[in-house]
């Protein structure tokens, strides 16, 4: 009960002293409270001080001058990371420290995947699997069928954690998926008969999907936007070639055996997931999604080495 009082002491002579200006002493007394914030259970409400000790580090530093805080800001900051890496915001905090620029960027677009696939599980509840079974069917049965294929593309995208969408509307692409600084604009190409061939007219279509999302989709504004081409084609035009330049390859086949992996990875995970916010929970759903592929930057590498110009057959 002591060690309590103490700590609540400490938390409430941050505040003072925060309101006071003086983030040195704020510090100090974050400092005393993390060092009784010792018990595993205690992880989430750790990381909080230890930010709270960051921004009063980083405050002294900007505001007040105070030399060396800057870095005190940057060693919080991390250690608010490390305390609790389930939380997308706290990883964008370690942005402070350098040489993480590459991996703090796929654990951002991971944990925003993770985060949105929290929020599609608790909509459709956690009592019974009923709605989770229907969502499964109609993607399964949407990317097996040429009139739903589309809905069910932009369905899956949801469901594995994307900020999914798509709009009717001329020039506009089929679905697009968009996880932290990765944003993936589809072509569907599941209605061209038998034998398909890209012609000039589909391949234009794919290349101006980019300049389209940034012009209409602000989240795309700052990412790496990979157009690609999904379809059961095994050739194209040599007239389309020069238009597909970087543009990815994503057979119809694949993309429906990817989302059944996908589907069975989330059903897997639905089974241990409570409510959102889980740190342990967050934690391995972040691991099946890599050991599944289904993270947004292993995707990304994926598709990027996969371009339709290096696997359609060319003919005139």
């Amino acid at each position: 009960m002591d060690d309590l009082r103490s700590i609540v002491g400490h938390e409430i002579e941050f505040q003072v002293r925060l309101w006071q200006g003086d983030y040195s002493e704020a510090l100090a007394s974050a400092e005393s409270a993390l060092g009784g914030l010792e018990s595993s259970e205690l992880r989430g409400y750790r990381a909080l001080w230890q930010y709270l000790a960051g921004a009063a580090a980083w405050l002294g530093a900007k505001m007040g001058g105070i030399s060396g805080l800057s870095a005190k800001s940057r060693l919080h900051f991390d250690a608010a990371k490390d305390a609790a890496s389930g939380i997308a915001w706290l990883v964008r905090l370690s942005r402070y420290q350098s040489g993480h620029a590459t991996v703090v960027g796929e654990d951002i677009a991971l944990l925003e995947q993770i985060e949105r696939v929290e929020a599609v599980l608790e909509q459709l509840g956690t009592v019974h699997d009923r709605s989770f079974v229907r969502r499964e069917k109609q993607i399964l049965q949407g990317l097996a069928s040429k009139d739903e294929f589309e809905e069910a593309h932009k369905l899956l995208g949801e469901t594995v954690g994307f900020q999914a969408g798509k709009v009717e509307a001329e020039g506009s692409p089929d679905p697009w998926w968009i996880a932290g600084d990765v944003c993936f604009v589809f072509e569907d190409h599941a209605g061209g008969g038998e034998d398909p061939i890209i012609d000039v007219t589909k391949a234009r279509q794919v290349s101006s999907h980019p300049k389209w999302m940034r012009a209409n989709v602000e989240a795309s504004s700052k990412a790496r936007i990979l157009p690609v081409l999904v379809t059961s084609a095994q050739k194209v035009r040599s007239a389309a070639v020069p238009h597909l330049d970087g543009v990815g390859l994503w057979s119809i086949k694949d993309l429906r055996k990817w989302a059944e992996t996908a589907l069975a990875a989330i059903r897997e995970l639905r089974k241990t997931f409570a409510e959102p916010g889980d740190l342990e929970w967050r934690a391995k759903a972040a691991e099946v999604f890599k050991q599944n592929g289904l993270a947004a930057q292993q995707l990304l590498s994926e598709l990027e080495s996969r371009l339709v110009t290096e696997h359609l057959q060319q003919i005139r």
